[in-house]
């Protein structure tokens, strides 16, 4: 019985807001709860409360690939097809120091995250490696070929660093572990994950169907989110210590 009650009181939902978001638009989170709903083109950030901060737009480089919120005062944004590294500040400014990939990495980056000590995680196509760099982009270590260890083909969609370790998504296969030495430490296979978030180890998957999952470090298996009433299924979920997040068709809902 205490046990019912206790697990009704953790998912009870209290929505805060619902704010309009493009249906084609993904979300990410920091640690101060601070959403981020973005497209290619256009990064707005939200408050806990609903209300828009701030934006970031920079069309001269294309799209945007991949956005890094892990430091919520310096996210860090990557285009990957003009190979440039933007930095924001916390108002989503842009600073001065874009980093040119094709000048300082010998490489194919096609994901990057940042790393702690003002390091990188870069997973370079070309050589079927992760990699981890210097912010200088001179190479501290490496994981060795992924062929190595039976892995072929290996694509990822994103890189995340959570609590001094790597996590490779790749939606074909589901998530390879790393230490910041670059060893593998352990596979997750998992296919139909349309969204990842990641927070102080806290992974969190959203699939295609609109289940959420949350992997349990304890027994190595997933579980599922209880979710609370939505008007569809969402295509992406992420949450801090007490706000969650839920795209959902055209609009964003925060609750507590």
């Amino acid at each position: 019985m205490m046990n019912l009650l206790m697990w009704v009181l953790m998912y009870s939902w209290q929505l805060i807001v619902s704010v309009p978001a493009k249906q084609e638009a993904s979300l990410d989170m920091d640690a101060l709860g601070h959403s981020y709903v973005w497209t290619p083109e256009k990064i707005v950030m939200y408050d806990t409360k609903g209300r828009e901060l701030f934006f970031y737009s920079e069309l001269a480089f294309g799209d945007i690939q991949s956005i890094d919120v892990r430091d919520a005062l310096k996210p860090l944004v990557f285009y990957q097809d003009a190979g440039k590294l933007v930095f924001l500040d916390n108002t989503l400014s842009p600073q001065s120091n874009v980093i040119d990939l094709f000048e300082v990495y010998d490489g194919m980056a096609v994901a990057i995250c940042s790393s702690i000590d003002n390091n990188y995680w870069v997973f370079d196509a070309q050589r079927q490696e992760i990699v981890r760099v210097d912010a200088a982009f001179n190479e501290i270590t490496s994981s060795g070929s992924l062929s190595a260890l039976g892995i072929d083909g290996f694509y990822p969609e994103q890189l995340f660093e959570s609590n001094q370790q790597l996590y490779v998504w790749e939606e074909n296969y589901g998530f390879l572990v790393f230490d910041l030495f670059g060893t593998l430490i352990r596979r997750i296979p998992i296919l139909d994950v349309q969204h990842v978030h990641l927070r102080k180890g806290q992974l969190l998957l959203t699939k295609t169907s609109g289940e959420v999952l949350k992997y349990n470090w304890l027994d190595y298996q997933f579980e599922a989110v209880p979710l609370p009433s939505l008007p569809a299924s969402p295509r992406a979920v992420v949450k801090n210590a007490e706000v969650y997040g839920f795209l959902v068709n055209e609009a964003l809902f925060l609750y507590r």
